[in-house]
């Protein structure tokens, strides 16, 4: 999930706005993800977990946008992003 998706509860629409590390329990970070409804627009912060639970993926984040997390970059390039070699 990145920055720029929407997701619903079935009810109202809501864009992710951003995603938070903070402190957590016993030295486990805690990730909080932000999103805005787009109906009241009144934001909320949601664990993950409820996440999965209570939303489903409307439209994913744009293309055009830089990943927010590294987990999310492709190490393998594109296959045009390659350079051709020619023959002398």
């Amino acid at each position: 999930m990145q920055v720029g998706a929407y997701i619903t509860d079935g009810i109202d629409l809501y864009e992710v706005t951003g995603m938070q590390r903070g402190p957590g329990v016993m030295g486990m970070s805690t990730v909080r993800i932000t999103v805005e409804n787009c109906r009241n627009l009144r934001w909320l912060e949601f664990l993950p977990d409820k996440i999965r639970i209570a939303f489903e993926l409307v439209r994913a984040a744009p293309v055009g946008r830089c990943p927010d997390v590294l987990e999310d970059i492709s190490w393998v390039p594109a296959p045009a992003a390659l350079p051709q070699q020619r023959a002398a």
